[in-house]
């Protein structure tokens, strides 16, 4: 017979418990450094563990089975707790360890042996970053650092203002091309993008001075890369189309060597290109880089802090965005720049290299929670609201599913072609497919 009255009352998560025992361990990490030949090595204590709570958790009375079950549930649930300690009080704790033991002869009753790990002490001040700011401030000193890293040649040539026209032509046609993105966009629209681009080629065309030209490049760049992604008006399709300018790269050279490209998508998967072309010598060759690498950083920019505003919906489209507009800043960042003096070119990649930074976190730190995209190639004609409880476990999803993988028809999925879907989210729901 259980004397309950000898038991003390707990609870997490708001689900009172019993309990008989409850144990405390915690530990000193030592660095036990050993030597040949010596006794005694050097011991170094880093520091005490977390403290762990072992408790023996017991569930009893007629309304056991409900308390089990919420139990199970919230000690499943990834993250910290609320444990009302029986003699320790409130304690934020994460769920280490848990075990269930019942006796089929003591109806009524489960028994618990439960491992938490306080997790609310910290040994300093946790300061909260503002990832969105961070990312601001460091576009705008990577913005001030950049006409100083920024080499042109020979202005006074006519064939050097022709690298510019040059390059202006190929990011015209470059962009005809691109009708994966300007089939977002009404036709008036277009064509004042278009007209930003020609106002570009015609001030590139005229003469400037070394220091005036390395300024007003940066300033027209940004206005025209800027105006492109503004017609756009919602910041995810504006990040798809930056994301796609990063992208163009082989559709440049495409264009540059006579090819046409028609139809061609640029946002569907991106990857890390460049603006750079072959094949050219001398100052012109030296110009047109110039232009190229600002059109990339500029780019790049614009994408970063398109992405602190835009609501990234899967960790699959989080880590491509990240690792796009990362990559191709590191690129920018230990590219080599002849004829800048050490300093100014010094002062422009630690300002591209906080940007890198501050853009990564601020996408990973935002996609931890987001679900994965998977992919599920069907072997046969299923239905897609039969392919939506079996991928994402409802068939609520079946519409995300239809508009995800452009399926004409509801009724009959193609066979034979990845079908994409999100996964469970991290705290073990269903994703929106």
């Amino acid at each position: 017979m259980i004397d309950i009255s000898q038991y003390r009352k707990g609870s997490f998560e708001g689900i009172e418990f019993e309990t008989l025992t409850a144990g405390l361990r915690f530990e000193h990490r030592l660095d036990v450094k050993r030597y040949p030949y010596q006794d005694k090595g050097l011991v170094t204590d880093l520091g005490l563990s977390e403290d762990r709570f072992e408790l023996a958790i017991f569930v009893i009375g007629s309304d056991f089975l409900t308390r089990r079950a919420a139990l199970e549930k919230a000690f499943r649930k990834t993250g910290p707790g609320l444990l009302v300690h029986p003699t320790r009080g409130e304690i934020r704790v994460n769920v280490e360890r848990v075990r269930l033991d019942e006796d089929l002869q003591e109806l009524g009753v489960a028994d618990f042996q439960v491992t938490f790990v306080k997790s609310d002490a910290t040994l300093a001040p946790r300061a909260v970053v503002d990832t969105k700011a961070a990312v601001i401030s460091s576009s705008a000193a990577t913005t001030a650092a950049t006409p100083a890293a920024v080499t042109l040649s020979n202005l006074t040539d006519p064939l050097v203002m022709k690298a510019a026209e040059s390059h202006m032509a190929t990011f015209t046609d470059a962009l005809n091309t691109a009708s994966g993105v300007l089939n977002e966009l009404s036709p008036d629209k277009i064509i004042s993008g278009f007209d930003a681009v020609q106002q570009l080629k015609a001030d590139l065309g005229t003469a400037y001075t070394n220091t005036q030209a390395s300024l007003a490049l940066v300033g027209q760049v940004q206005s025209v890369v800027t105006s492109w992604a503004g017609l756009f008006g919602v910041p995810k399709k504006a990040l798809d189309f930056a994301l796609g300018l990063l992208n163009l790269g082989s559709v440049m050279n495409l264009v540059d060597n006579g090819y046409v490209v028609s139809g061609q998508s640029i946002v569907r998967t991106p990857t890390v290109t460049s603006f750079k072309t072959q094949n050219t010598v001398g100052d012109n060759a030296a110009n047109r880089q110039s232009i190229a690498d600002t059109f990339d950083l500029t780019i790049a920019q614009v994408a970063a802090a398109l992405a602190t505003d835009t609501e990234l919906d899967t960790l699959t489209k989080a880590v491509s965005t990240r690792d796009t507009i990362t990559r191709k800043l590191d690129e920018i960042a230990t590219a080599e720049r002849p004829g800048t003096l050490p300093a100014e070119i010094a002062e422009f990649r630690s300002s591209v290299r906080s940007l890198k930074t501050a853009t990564y976190r601020d996408i990973t730190e935002r996609a931890g929670q987001l679900p994965a995209l998977e992919s599920y190639t069907p072997a046969s004609r299923q239905p897609a609201r039969v392919l939506a409880y079996r991928l994402a476990a409802g068939i609520d999803t079946e519409t995300a599913i239809v508009q995800r993988n452009d399926i004409q028809h509801p009724s009959f999925v193609p066979t034979n072609r990845p079908l994409f879907y999100l996964a469970s989210t991290k705290n073990g729901g269903p994703g929106n497919a």
